[in-house]
Order: C-alpha cells, then structure tokens, then sequence
C-alpha cells in the first residue's frame, strides 16, 4: 500500500482542488487520512483489525482486483461508510472525508501496480489473458516470486520519489493543529494520537527538508511519476467523494 506520505501527498492534492469550502477543516481532513492506519497502534493488533478499518474484510484482496464481486462489495461498503459518516452536519465530517480518502488512495494505488503487473506478464508472454490473467495475480500474489519481486520494485521506485515533492501546505503544522478525535467503530481517539505522534516524529523533518528542495527546478522530472500518481488518486477521490454525497 502507498507510504505514508504519499497518503499526505494525495490529501494536499485533493484540498488543493477543493479548497475550503468544500473542506472546512483542512486538520481534520489530514489527520484522517492517516486514521485507517492508526490501527496499527492498538495493542495486541493483528492482521484482522487492519482488514476492518480498510473495509475489507470477508476476502477482499487487492481491493477486488480479478475478482469484481469483491470490487463490489468494497464499493458497497464505502459507500455505507460515507453515508453514515460523511453525509452528515458533523463537526468531523472532514475528518471523516479523510479517511474515506486514504481508503481511495488505497484502492486507486493496489489496482494500478495490478494493471502494470498485468501489463509486464502480458510482454513477458505469459499464456493466460484477460479475467483468468487477473485471477491468477490475485490467487498467487504471495505465492510467486515474480510477483512479489515487481510489488517490491514498485513500492521502492515510486517511494524514492517522495523527496522533492511540493507540499503546498506544511503538513507537520497541519497534523498538529488537531488532537483527541475518533472514527467511532473503526479507530480510538488514543489510537490515532499515538500513530499522527509517530508519524509526526518520523517524517516532520524529512517533509519540511522535502519541500525547501521541491522548490528547485533540477528536481521535478525524478518524481514525475509520484506527482502522475498523485493527481490520479485526487481526481478520482474527487470524483467519488462528489457522487456519493449527491446521493
């Protein structure tokens, strides 16, 4: 799944497009967009509770890639999610935005390094096509070392690209501006503040040194396929997030 910074980057995107009066609190907003993760700070944490917080549980694996029934039911559930989080007059409702958003970005991101695996099987000659080709990537994700390889060589590729990029807002002021919230049946307020604390103390001055080296013009070409990626994921999320508040 996307690093955690591409998941800021995206959110700074998709505000930017916005803009404040769509997202009124533009805190809430980035701190949701690290919530589904904050999972991973509850103690005795295991691989189900992740599932729950993604919205995948009962199977969905690659967010439905290969197999569209479970591409529904993700979709389905996202849009449950959004009708009872989001479609709402709350006080968290950007927070709520956000986390929605990070699942997208999720989604958006396991479906293309699927589509380029397929794309590499099919020069490479491989004999399956179409919905059998899908199928087997899914079923033997874990099982086949070519393609755990390209999975591996395009987190690290895509991930080098994070320095550089040009955060319009400064995200470590952003994430700070807001504590002690929680997604109720999904995440705890303890949770989330320990995780946005870790990612804070992590990441404030590699974002913060990022951003002074985005400013110079020699460097936009490295992380050109970050930024593609970036405002791939923005738009969609723009796009869904719009058709399922109209509903």
């Amino acid at each position: 799944m996307p690093h955690t910074v591409i998941h800021l980057a995206v959110a700074d995107r998709t505000y930017e497009m916005l803009g404040s009066s769509v997202i009124k609190n533009a805190p809430l907003f980035f701190s949701g967009n690290l919530a589904p993760d904050a999972i991973h700070a509850r103690k005795g944490y295991q691989r189900a509770d992740k599932k729950r917080t993604h919205l995948c549980e009962g199977g969905i694996s690659l967010y439905g890639f290969g197999y569209p029934e479970k591409s529904d039911l993700f979709n389905q559930r996202l849009s449950l999610f959004i009708d009872e989080y989001c479609n709402t007059h709350s006080e968290y409702r950007d927070l709520y935005l956000g986390y929605a958003a990070h699942l997208l970005t999720d989604e958006i991101y396991s479906l293309e390094v699927c589509k380029s695996l397929e794309e590499h099987l099919k020069c490479s000659g491989t004999e399956l096509h179409g919905a059998e080709l899908r199928k087997n990537i899914v079923d033997n994700i874990d099982n086949i070392k070519e393609y755990d390889d390209f999975f591996t060589n395009y987190h690290d590729t895509i991930n080098s690209m994070i320095p550089g990029y040009p955060f319009k807002q400064n995200i470590v002021d952003v994430l700070e501006a807001v504590w002690d919230y929680e997604v109720p049946n999904y995440v705890t307020a303890d949770e989330i503040n320990r995780s946005k604390r870790w990612v804070i103390n992590r990441y404030s001055s590699r974002i913060l040194s990022d951003m002074a080296i985005a400013c110079k013009p020699y460097r936009k070409r490295s992380f050109r396929p970050l930024i593609e990626f970036v405002d791939l994921a923005a738009n969609s999320i723009i796009l869904r997030l719009n058709l399922a508040l109209q509903q």
